[in-house]
């Protein structure tokens, strides 16, 4: 509802803590990304709706991708024209590690695809076209008898 910026620290201590670092984190950066507020259920018990919270906050990675460069650029901007920077993004450190994991195998794919380009195991090697014996398409003559 947008009241996140606007309530004072007083309002929002309580909530923080109720809620811990991780989901508090988590929240933080659903709303970097322009998305609603996680709601637990009234009726539902709580450690249930933490576990539910864990399960969905470590599965949406793409969204901390979003948040973490929503949040570099707001503190880039922020750098830039002497504003307040932006309150920390608290990463959970299950989802740091998946964000790495992914970095390094995107590390790896790039180095692979470097080497391809560069001929090493890259496949066969190419051959110009002149070089290579075609089919004759049907009813028509041969046009290289030697063949």
């Amino acid at each position: 509802m947008g009241t996140f910026e606007t309530a004072r620290p007083a309002d929002m201590d309580p909530l923080i803590a109720a809620m811990g670092p991780e989901i508090w984190g988590w929240q933080y950066a659903r709303r970097l990304t322009g998305q609603s507020a996680w709601r637990a259920r009234p009726d539902v018990d709580e450690r249930r709706e933490r576990m539910i919270a864990a399960d969905q906050m470590t599965a949406d990675i793409e969204l901390w991708e979003r948040a973490i460069a929503t949040h570099d650029r707001l503190a880039e901007r922020a750098r830039r024209y002497g504003d307040r920077p932006p309150d920390p993004l608290a990463v959970p450190s299950l989802v740091r590690d998946i964000l790495a994991e992914r970095q390094r195998a995107a590390l790896q794919r790039a180095e692979r695809r470097r080497r391809r380009g560069e001929g090493e195991g890259g496949g066969p090697e190419p051959v110009p076209d002149e070089a290579v014996q075609h089919p004759v398409p049907p009813n028509q003559s041969n046009p290289n008898p030697a063949a």
